[in-house]
């Protein structure tokens, strides 16, 4: 083999390499995401899989299996509560679905592309990427309030400072 045959055979193999370790996702977005929680009103504890991660107005910077570190390989989602005391607690579900960016490995990264983006879960997105509570006040709700017409009142949580005057009773 010739000098200039060694040097296209290693630029070939240079070339090779540099491509095969490339992975599309994981050059585009990288393994994590950043999700924005916010609530109206703002100071809302956040609730991560049932643990704390500080108050409303906040980016959080997500693993984007759907999972962290240490917990089992089937769980592909997370769930999201934000509390606010005198409120409804706020509820949804972020979930990781393929991202666009990883096809991109057909053309770039190949098999090893593939095999880099699952691996590191670049291949995924979580959506929602933002999300937004609209907190309702935990209170009565009114129905059909006339003067002069039955008055009915509704809540989940009834305060205890509150007298009971009577209540609807099942029809046998």
């Amino acid at each position: 083999m010739n000098s200039t045959t060694k040097r296209t055979f290693l630029l070939l193999i240079s070339s090779f390499s540099l491509f095969g370790v490339m992975s599309c996702a994981s050059i585009i977005h990288g393994k994590s995401q950043d999700i924005f929680i916010s609530s109206q009103p703002k100071g809302a504890k956040i609730l991560l899989d049932d643990k704390d991660y500080g108050l409303t107005p906040k980016t959080l910077g997500l693993p984007r299996m759907g999972r962290m570190e240490g917990e089992p390989s089937s769980k592909k989602e997370y769930k999201i509560t934000i509390k606010l005391e005198g409120y409804m607690p706020y509820e949804t579900i972020l979930q990781r679905k393929v991202d666009g960016w990883f096809f991109g490995n057909i053309l770039i990264g190949g098999i090893i592309g593939i095999v880099v983006d699952a691996v590191t879960g670049s291949m995924y997105k979580l959506t929602p990427n933002q999300i937004s509570a609209q907190m309702k006040m935990n209170g009565a709700n009114v129905f059909n309030h006339k003067k002069g017409e039955i008055f009915i009142a509704t809540t989940l949580k009834p305060d205890p400072n509150w007298e009971k005057i009577d209540q609807i009773e099942k029809l046998p």
